[in-house]
């Protein structure tokens, strides 16, 4: 028995595949953000940090599409940025994350995973260290990826 498959079948599951890739690093924008203002303020040293961490981690991933690699690793910036000029809460970005992550586990690898907790660590010791709010977030993310 055969499958009838369209003729863009190909065509429609690599687009797919890029608008989920897309959505990842906007829902990464988001998780990174909720974890820079989860003390209340988004400090420069920060955000200069996530910054970096792109540029020298998330530039070079090969879990997707390497031509696509600036574009999507961009997406985590400016959904960052979009939501510190919308002043958004840190919980309604780690709950948008959370629903992102619980509807798309697949794309969530071991390896993306370990990446992920590096670097929002890393984004948490940026300005004077972690603090009780940043190690709560910290806790909520480690808790999550362990649970899927």
């Amino acid at each position: 028995m055969s499958i009838f498959l369209p003729s863009n079948y190909n065509l429609i599951k690599m687009l797919n595949t890029q608008t989920l890739g897309l959505e990842l690093y906007k829902n990464l924008g988001k998780l990174f953000y909720a974890l820079a203002i989860g003390d209340g303020t988004v400090h420069t040293k920060e955000t200069n940090k996530m910054r970096s961490l792109i540029t020298n981690n998330w530039l070079q991933r090969d879990d997707f599409d390497e031509e696509n690699s600036f574009n999507t690793a961009f997406w985590i910036e400016t959904t960052y940025d979009w939501c510190m000029e919308h002043d958004k809460l840190s919980e309604e970005c780690l709950q948008e994350f959370k629903i992102f992550y619980k509807e798309h586990l697949e794309l969530f690898t071991p390896k993306i995973k370990k990446s992920v907790l590096a670097m929002a660590r890393t984004i948490a010791n940026a300005y004077a260290g972690k603090n009780k709010s940043e190690l709560i977030l910290l806790s909520r993310l480690e808790i999550m990826f362990r649970k899927h």
